[in-house]
């Protein structure tokens, strides 16, 4: 009977044992199935956020390489402007002065024929006195002629030499207007190339190491703000 008794109660115990491990295992199953669908779902969720911090990145350097290449466009336009302006105004400045002389010559050559029209007329005049006049008045007449003469004569030279003067300052304000176009241009070109980094095209920069802006529209030949 005790036999039969604890063999009963062990089959009984065998059997829970049983029943608990199958429990178990499908317990730790049901776990492992929902550990499994959040790793997906985790998974597909950190793919999504990529993704779209991908395309915001891409969206952000398509915005920034337009925002730059309107800047260059705008800086290329405005050296443009401001060496036409600079060509503009050495062209006015070098019609003025050769303007001023040609005025200046001018006004020369009429001083000047105006006092040999001048002596011409007092030599006639001098000329008529002295044949009716006494031998006295004809020397006194004679020294006041020379006299004349020689003042006539100092006049002209004085009246060319300040045409040459004049001619020269208008050739040396010329010359000194054309070296401050030159350094202009110079510190134009200079702060270009700066800017640019010197030569080659800035979008390149961020493929091989290039630099400037576009060789192939920069009048300076490469680099600079129109380079």
């Amino acid at each position: 009977q005790r036999a039969t008794s604890e063999a009963a109660t062990k089959k009984k115990a065998d059997a829970e044992a049983k029943e608990a491990a199958a429990a178990d295992a499908k317990a730790a199953k049901e776990a492992a199935a929902q550990q499994a669908a959040a790793d997906k779902a985790a998974a597909a969720e950190a793919k999504a956020r990529a993704a779209e911090e991908a395309a915001a990145a891409k969206q952000r350097a398509t915005s920034e390489a337009a925002a730059k290449k309107a800047a260059e466009a705008e800086e290329q336009a405005a050296v443009k402007s401001k060496l036409e302006q600079s060509k503009v105004a050495a062209a006015q400045q070098a019609a003025a002065d050769k303007a001023a002389a040609t005025e200046a010559k001018a006004r020369a050559a009429e001083e000047v024929a105006a006092a040999k029209q001048r002596a011409t007329e007092e030599a006639r005049a001098k000329l008529a006195a002295a044949q009716s006049a006494t031998p006295e008045e004809a020397k006194a007449a004679k020294e006041a002629a020379a006299q004349q003469a020689a003042a006539d004569k100092a006049a002209a030279a004085e009246a060319k030499a300040r045409a040459a003067e004049e001619a020269k300052a208008a050739k040396e304000a010329a010359a000194q207007k054309k070296a401050a176009d030159a350094k202009a241009a110079a510190a134009a070109k200079a702060q270009g190339k700066s800017a640019g980094g010197g030569g080659g095209c800035r979008r390149k920069a961020a493929g091989d190491g290039g630099g400037g802006r576009c060789k192939a529209a920069c009048r300076f030949g490469g680099g600079g703000e129109e380079g």
